[in-house]
């Protein structure tokens, strides 16, 4: 099964590439090949195995399908979120491990990510503060940190996924 964040990273990709085809027919604009480098750069970072032809030319050589050294992961998906108790909080899901001063993503619908540090870390239930998040499936109100001047985070991040990107 795929994550909640490899559907969001495809979908946004595939509706960011549809529009911009669309609106180059529309306008005789070319805004689609420029972003090729930034659909490809956002598809890397799901959790996939290398990309290959296939059976596209034949079948495929058994030493090279060996070869595969398994699946790449350029992001960690850390979770969705459930509510924003205030404009400097959300309240999460969590399904991987964090911690704070993690820089986080949060893939908004509008196709735009929030980028933020992890500020604080406490869980919903016991309201006790900690520094790690390490248990799947835990309720956590995150406080994040984002840089710039006079940003704040918006009140319609609910149901949106966060994301932390791996280096390479």
């Amino acid at each position: 099964m795929k994550t909640a964040l490899y559907m969001a990273t495809v979908a946004r990709v595939y509706r960011r590439a549809i529009d911009l085809a669309y609106d180059d027919i529309l306008n005789g604009t070319s805004l689609y090949p420029a972003f090729v480098n930034e659909a490809e750069y956002e598809l890397s970072l799901c959790t996939h195995r290398q990309y290959g032809t296939g059976f596209f030319f034949g079948k495929p050589d058994i030493k090279h399908s060996s070869d595969d050294p398994g699946y790449s992961r350029g992001a960690v998906y850390l979770g969705k979120v459930l509510s924003q108790p205030d404009e400097k909080s959300i309240t999460i899901e969590q399904y991987n491990k964090f911690e704070c001063g993690d820089e986080i993503e949060i893939l908004k619908p509008d196709g735009t990510n929030l980028r933020a540090a992890v500020a604080s870390i406490r869980d919903e239930k016991t309201g006790l503060f900690q520094n790690s998040a390490p248990h799947p499936r835990q309720r956590l109100v995150v406080g994040l940190s984002v840089s710039g001047i006079g940003v704040t985070v918006d009140r319609s991040l609910t149901g949106c996924v966060i994301r932390m990107v791996t280096p390479p």
